[in-house]
């Protein structure tokens, strides 16, 4: 940077005390004091070392200045930061978007100081670095490809194990029956787990709601069927609450509520349980009331001739409610409840178990499963 640039992010104060210059000349113009400055420099460049060490935070570049400076990409220069190559002074921050960014300030002198030789050979130890990790990681992905075959080759033998098992019992529709309720809870898994990619993710979010409801919608396929069979026994659970509310305040009650939650904290549902009896004899006020939409319909396929296995399904009411019959007409069932709104029962699938369960398999498994057994149920209609 030129010297008169340098000089911008001075004061004249600073400069004449660093300088000494005398206090009786003082009434000059910074122009003058920065002109006598330059001189020193060009005279004394060890100066300069000095002023950059007295004045670090002042005449410190900012991220653009520094990659401008280098001629660096904005990656390179955040790589060679976090190695400790760019000697940073300090970190400032800036509240941006309403949110707070941190950003470094880095040392004039230790940039000014860089060659293009020095920085060259940052980028070829970079390039040799990243072929090394390449290598590494083709190595430990061959060596996982080979585990994760193993897994899915012991899987598969246990699998036809056990689906022999089942068939050897001699009844050919409780085998099926336990073969699509088996795939319907891995679909089940990654319906979840494609529900939890779409909240998260930042691309593609629409791509995983689709396949959300693809393997939901499958999985109500497959819980249909079974409770047509004689290993389903379907029951109910209705939680403490289990209505959806939707309150709309006229403009009188939402004034009234404003003072509530000045004065007693309250938020609108503390607000509307209060005073329940008002809002809803008010002709402006709209009240709806969602009937057991925290309820759910509890499917269990099991057989005490194959104790060992049970599967359990749960299905939000205002889903099931299509094609199960009234909840009125079943047995209750209490479960302790998670904290996860309408899919409060279930969990995602776990890493390891997407190396066995792939997702493409577990449709084609669960599609078979599916023509098997309701190939079973038609036989049977027509006997």
């Amino acid at each position: 940077m030129a010297a008169k640039e340098l000089f911008k992010c001075l004061t004249r104060e600073q400069i004449i005390d660093f300088f000494k210059f005398p206090v009786e000349g003082s009434q000059n113009k910074k122009a003058d004091m920065v002109e006598k400055a330059i001189k020193i420099l060009n005279d004394n460049p060890q100066v300069l070392i000095s002023l950059y060490e007295k004045f670090a935070k002042e005449l410190a570049f900012s991220p653009y200045e520094c990659e401008q400076l280098l001629g660096c990409t904005t990656t390179e220069r955040r790589r060679w930061t976090n190695d400790g190559k760019l000697k940073v002074v300090e970190y400032q921050t800036i509240n941006k978007y309403g949110r707070t960014i941190t950003y470094p300030m880095f040392e004039r002198g230790c940039l000014e100081a860089l060659s293009l030789e020095i920085m060259d050979q940052w980028r070829v130890e970079h390039e040799q670095d990243l072929k090394v990790k390449r290598i590494e990681a083709q190595q430990k992905a061959k060596i996982s490809r080979k585990q994760n075959e193993e897994l899915r080759k012991q899987f598969a033998m246990e699998w036809k194990q056990t689906v022999a098992s089942w068939y050897k019992q001699g009844d050919l529709a409780q085998a099926a029956s336990f073969e699509l309720a088996y795939w319907t809870m891995w679909l089940s898994r990654w319906a979840k787990e494609h529900h939890r990619k779409s909240r998260t993710a930042i691309k593609h979010s629409r791509e995983y709601v689709d396949m959300e409801q693809k393997f939901y919608s499958m999985k109500n396929e497959g819980i249909k069927i079974l409770y047509k069979t004689q290993y389903g026994k379907l029951s109910f659970y209705r939680p403490v609450e289990p209505d959806k509310w939707h309150v709309t305040f006229c403009p009188e009650h939402f004034d009234d509520f404003k003072d509530w939650r000045k004065n007693c904290g309250l938020d609108k549902w503390g607000y509307f349980f209060q005073n329940q009896k008002w809002i809803k004899n008010c002709k402006d006020c709209v009240v709806e009331i969602e009937k057991d939409y925290y309820s759910l319909y509890y499917l269990e396929v099991n057989s005490p001739v194959i104790p060992e296995y049970r599967f359990s399904f749960h299905t939000p009411f205002p889903i099931a409610q299509l094609f199960f019959p009234s909840p009125e007409n079943l047995p209750r069932v209490n479960h302790k409840e998670q904290k996860d709104g309408l899919f409060r029962f279930g969990r995602n699938i776990l890493t390891e178990e997407k190396i066995i369960y792939k997702e493409k398999e577990v449709v084609e498994k669960w599609q078979d499963a599916y023509m098997k057994l309701n190939l079973f149920i038609e036989a049977e209609a027509t006997n």
